[in-house]
């Protein structure tokens, strides 16, 4: 089905950018928060894939949210240009780029390393070269983006900048690769900005900042909007006392009081059309979901009510959605991975699932910087 195809191309092109990362450098870059990377395009976009239509996440290691649209940065480091041939490399080929992506043993250098080498054995010599000039120009963009970081992090004041020195090391760290190791530098980073001053804070956020919501950027009118306006979105996405459905009823009465009538309408819309499609994917995983054997199913289940409580926060939904995987077989943990394309992931990353195959009409490459921006490990 046509939309699958379109999944899997999405899947693959984040496989690639996930590989070749062009911000390694952001603290915020792995949580995500809502925490997506989406970003701005943090956010939502849809929903965070799982969360609803204003979410985000990265690899959602802030559970809560999705990528959040830093008001403070620019994105031209999420503006990944997709390679045009990858949609006409067969399935075989597509599934092995997709594999390594999805290989939490390895490192990101070395499934930089490994996709390069499967690049140079399935690519024909003209895609080679389109792979490779993409590929600079990604590392072109990486390095101007850490030349502007380095420039903004000497321009804070002595703590603020030791600070940002300590937090960029640790992401930049790879001595492992345990799947959980981003939780460990989350707890790191934390007990560093514990200490600070509320002063010194601000002075990070100013250069890191939070994101806001690619539910909200694809708003027609929303950088036209207010920065004062903008500010009070991103206060609620960032505000870490509120779980998921509050940020959305929150968004949804400040929408209520902010937007005008026309600019409500479109709101309201998109809401509606975010709906309809997660009611799709809803009858598309129950009839998937019924074809599993029965331990498969029950824990397929199980995980789909913890992955949509809104109550729940990232960081608990995957610790109780490893917890029912460590239980089944290999085989049915096999039948499970079937529904990542298409639904949930077990980590924060994969929840694009919703927004990579919510507009066919809109941009491929647009929708491919979405779900870029959204995974953005």
């Amino acid at each position: 089905m046509a939309s699958m195809k379109i999944l899997v191309f999405f899947a693959l092109m984040v496989a690639v950018a996930v590989a070749f990362n062009d911000t390694d450098d952001e603290p915020d870059r792995k949580h995500g928060h809502h925490g997506g990377r989406g970003h701005g395009h943090h956010g939502h976009h849809g929903h965070h894939g799982h969360h609803g239509h204003h979410g985000g996440g990265g690899r959602g290691h802030h559970g809560r949210g999705g990528h959040h649209c830093h008001p403070h940065h620019h994105h031209h480091h999420h503006h990944h240009h997709g390679m045009t041939f990858f949609k006409e490399l067969n399935e075989t080929v597509k599934q092995q780029f997709i594999e390594i992506w999805r290989d939490d043993d390895l490192s990101r250098d070395e499934k930089k390393a490994q996709i390069n080498e499967l690049a140079e054995s399935v690519l024909s010599a003209d895609q080679l070269v389109e792979f490779h000039k993409n590929q600079a120009e990604r590392e072109q963009r990486k390095k101007q983006w850490r030349e502007e970081m380095d420039k903004k992090i000497e321009a804070l004041s002595p703590n603020a900048r030791a600070a940002a020195e300590q937090i960029r090391a640790i992401w930049r760290d790879e001595t492992s690769s345990e799947p959980d190791s981003w939780k460990i530098k989350k707890e790191k980073i934390e007990k560093i900005k514990a200490e600070l001053s509320d002063s010194d804070k601000a002075e990070l956020e100013s250069i890191w900042g939070r994101r806001c919501g690619s539910f909200l950027s694809r708003l027609s009118f929303y950088e036209d909007l207010d920065q004062s306006i903008k500010d009070k979105f991103t206060a609620i996405f960032r505000n870490e006392e509120l779980n998921w459905g509050q940020k959305k009823t929150e968004i949804d009465q400040l929408a209520q009081t902010v937007f005008t009538p026309e600019q409500l309408s479109e709101f309201e819309k998109m809401k509606a059309e975010y709906q309809q499609r997660k009611k799709q994917r809803q009858a598309e995983m129950d009839a998937k979901i019924a074809t599993f054997s029965p331990n498969a199913r029950v824990a397929a289940e199980k995980i789909r009510t913890i992955f949509q409580d809104d109550s729940l926060d990232w960081d608990v939904k995957r610790e109780q959605m490893r917890a029912i995987k460590k239980e089944l077989t290999e085989s049915e943990q096999a039948e499970l991975k079937t529904l990542r394309p298409r639904g949930f992931h077990w980590r924060r990353a994969g929840r694009i699932g919703s927004s990579e195959s919510e507009s066919k009409e809109k941009k491929e490459e647009e929708t491919e910087q979405n779900v870029i921006a959204a995974i953005d490990i």
